[in-house]
């Protein structure tokens, strides 16, 4: 969001719908130890 409010930069791509989130963040682990899912 602090980069959105420059006038140095160029935001690409199109609305996701997507949302910035400040809860806490849910851990799911995988099978595979190297890869975990968060989730907000």
């Amino acid at each position: 969001m602090l980069a959105r409010q420059s006038d140095k930069v160029v935001v690409l791509g199109q609305n996701s719908r997507g949302m910035m989130d400040y809860g806490n963040i849910v851990h799911y682990k995988t099978t595979c130890p190297k890869i975990r899912n968060n989730y907000p």
